[in-house]
């Protein structure tokens, strides 16, 4: 007897260096250490699953049921990131139902293989992530969320959605419900036809719309960090469908102020411009110099810009010299307000 446990000194190992052991095996081999022996039951179960499946299998049909195995065997464990390129499947529905059982830590990529009818996805899919995933890539399926039904993505950093069916208003529901979303991709949305992607935190958006889509406006960009000589504008060629851009501007100095102006240049339909003028103090005038680009080099100042409404505004040297570079170069310019927030 004491031979035997000599033998097996692997066992005898904390709990916490045999989940390393396990977590460092291929998934399939990983569950299967459950069969070893009862010391060895609860390990896999307690290892964060870390779940890729790349489609390079041609037979992908047959991942259905791996992934259900996987799952039933890791019970109510917990998942750092599950993606999956996969055909969809008579035990799709099954797995599906048990993944929108438990959080996902960090990411979430889902990849039906086309086909003429869409995978409908859990209502509940993401109910149980809502505060933790900062990732979700879906791709070739059905969202039938009802808009203020879907649960709110407290930490998503990024969304794509490509060949997906989902209501427009559930579209836009989610994405408001994104609040700390930093770049979204919507690609061949199904029947989406005006976008508004209200959000305070967004700094890249791609849009390939599956139909002409008919507006798309309210952008919000949150571009505190214009000053930062690392900042980078995105995209790179003018984007014709935008009409309504909201901005949110420091007005610490001339670099930042001439970052802003440019960007306009990438709206040539702007028609509504909103800025929220951030609290910020700046004394020194020569830091500003000489900022302005010429106005006329700026399309939609030369012929769209309408309205432009200046949100905390208080007067400083930045907030008067970028009011008046937009009054006196706007030449369709109708109205512009400046809502202080002094009494």
């Amino acid at each position: 007897m004491e031979g035997e446990e000599d033998d097996d000194r692997i066992s005898h190992l904390p709990d916490c260096l045999l989940g390393n052991i396990v977590s460092l095996l291929p998934v399939k081999n990983a569950a299967c250490t459950m069969l070893l022996s009862r010391r060895w039951r609860h390990i896999w179960p307690s290892v964060p699953l870390d779940l890729y499946l790349d489609g390079s299998n041609r037979n992908l049909g047959s991942h259905g049921q791996s992934i259900l195995r996987i799952l039933s065997s890791h019970g109510d464990g917990p998942i750092r990131r599950f993606h999956a390129t996969i055909s969809a499947h008579k035990a799709t529905s099954s797995w599906l139902q048990i993944l929108s059982n438990q959080p996902i830590d960090d990411s979430l990529v889902l990849k039906f293989v086309p086909h003429a009818a869409h995978p409908p996805l859990p209502r509940d899919l993401l109910r149980p992530s809502a505060g933790v995933l900062r990732h979700l890539e879906l791709h070739c399926c059905c969202l039938d969320h009802q808009p203020g039904v879907a649960p709110p993505l407290q930490s998503l950093h990024y969304l794509h959605l490509s060949n997906v069916v989902i209501p427009e208003a559930s579209l836009h529901s989610m994405i408001a419900g994104c609040l700390a979303l930093r770049k979204l991709e919507l690609f061949r949305v199904h029947n989406l036809r005006r976008l508004v992607p209200c959000s305070r935190t967004l700094v890249e958006v791609y849009i390939r719309p599956h139909v002409p889509l008919e507006e798309v406006r309210k952008v919000a960009l949150t571009l505190p960090m214009l000053h930062s000589p690392n900042f980078v504008i995105t995209p790179k060629r003018p984007v014709s469908i935008i009409t309504t851009l909201i901005l949110n501007m420091k007005f610490s100095d001339g670099e930042e102020l001439r970052k802003a102006a440019n960007m306009l240049g990438l709206f040539p339909c702007l028609q509504v411009l909103q800025i929220w003028c951030l609290a910020f103090e700046w004394t020194d005038k020569h830091a500003f110099g000489q900022w302005q680009p010429a106005a006329d080099t700026i399309t939609c100042l030369n012929e769209r810009l309408k309205y432009v409404e200046l949100h905390g505004y208080y007067g400083t040297t930045g907030e008067v010299q970028f009011a008046g570079f937009l009054m006196a170069g706007a030449k369709a310019l109708r109205a512009m307000h400046a809502n202080t927030a002094r009494q």
